[in-house]
């Protein structure tokens, strides 16, 4: 079916998502952890390593890390191609990316995407984009428009406020930017121009078929339901405990729902996306959140079976059932980071 790798400043446990256990740890101390990505043949994973300004790639057919490529400090977002050639690595300290080549597995290109040289960012791709990315930058009010075979952000596009959540519908040819701490702004890809902006959040998620955005906002304990045929918001569902990530996913009948993932309440929400309404609330394991820090996010993962969750607190790796919606948790003694899920039903994310 596959399996989940855990990432601990301890190390990598590698969890059996049937048989809900540790299967194997692979010795890894003294590192830290951001997002990682699987390579198009599944053969490895490159995670971004914050604190070491770095890129480690961990050989899933040997369990060993096979190399540690430089890059800017302050890695925290890191994507892979769609044509599976490359891996770009976000620096927050530079606002800038870097260009990773996967056969050589070398650094090939600095892409600077920032108007002051450094703010947190995110990148957006997709296969109908072609050579054309998007770039949002924490601090900037504008969305950078990257050239990624030359390699050169080409211009930008303003905004009412700084840009940080993307996503892009397959149904409306658009690309939803969060702006601000409240609003989503809405990109016709075709001329690159902003259309308007609706109601939204900081963070933006698009379901499988393009069809729905959700934009959670954390201060108002909601989520803002966009549909993109008509590039309105169509729903507000209540949700209390800091919504801050969202994973869609169906039922076997077929009915639409929504995970949102949860800081403050260290729980799991279960949306109904047809009804709009909170159907139900599962208490997870807790994580870190170091003194004095107010925009920490917690992610998880997802195949066609399950949600995967880290809680660095509780050092456990939470699975949640898609059709019983049941918890189990797997006890990892460390401080768990990020969770990879590798295998044949891929992740949505």
């Amino acid at each position: 079916m596959g399996s989940v790798y855990c990432f601990a400043p301890e190390g990598i446990s590698i969890v059996d998502p049937t048989d809900k256990r540790v299967v194997q740890t692979i010795d890894a101390p003294g590192h830290s952890w951001a997002d990682g990505v699987v390579s198009a043949d599944q053969k490895l994973i490159f995670l971004n390593d914050p604190r070491g300004g770095q890129v480690i790639v961990l050989d899933l057919q040997t369990s060993k890390i096979v190399k540690q490529i430089p890059i800017g400090r302050g890695a925290i977002h890191i994507y892979l191609t769609p044509d599976g050639s490359e891996v770009w690595s976000h620096s927050d300290l530079e606002g800038a990316f870097y260009v990773i080549d996967v056969a050589t597995l070398s650094n090939k290109a600095k892409v600077e995407a920032s108007l002051t040289g450094k703010g947190h960012g995110k990148l957006l791709l997709h296969p109908e984009l072609g050579r054309k990315a998007y770039a949002t930058n924490s601090i900037d009010s504008a969305l950078h428009i990257v050239d990624t075979v030359n390699k050169k952000v080409t211009g930008t596009i303003g905004t009412s406020g700084h840009t940080h959540g993307r996503a892009y519908s397959t149904v409306s040819k658009h690309a939803y930017i969060s702006s601000g701490s409240d609003k989503l702004a809405i990109i016709d890809t075709q001329t690159d121009r902003s259309i308007k902006e609706v109601d939204g959040g900081v963070q933006v998620f698009i379901s499988q078929d393009g069809r729905t955005v959700i934009s959670p906002n954390r201060e108002k304990g909601v989520l803002v339901v966009v549909d993109t045929l008509s590039d309105q918001v169509i729903g507000n569902i209540v949700c209390p405990g800091g919504p801050d990530y969202i994973l869609f996913f169906n039922s076997a009948e077929g009915k639409k729902y929504a995970y949102s993932i949860n800081v403050e309440g260290s729980n799991v929400s279960v949306q109904d996306l047809e009804e709009m309404k909170l159907v139900k609330t599962i208490g997870i394991g807790s994580i870190i959140i170091p003194e004095g820090f107010k925009h920490v996010h917690r992610t998880g993962v997802l195949s066609s079976r399950s949600l995967f969750v880290p809680s660095s607190a509780t050092e456990s790796l939470d699975i949640i059932d898609n059709e019983t919606l049941g918890l189990t948790s797997v006890h990892l003694g460390t401080k768990v980071q990020q969770a990879i899920y590798v295998g044949d039903d891929k992740p949505v994310r």
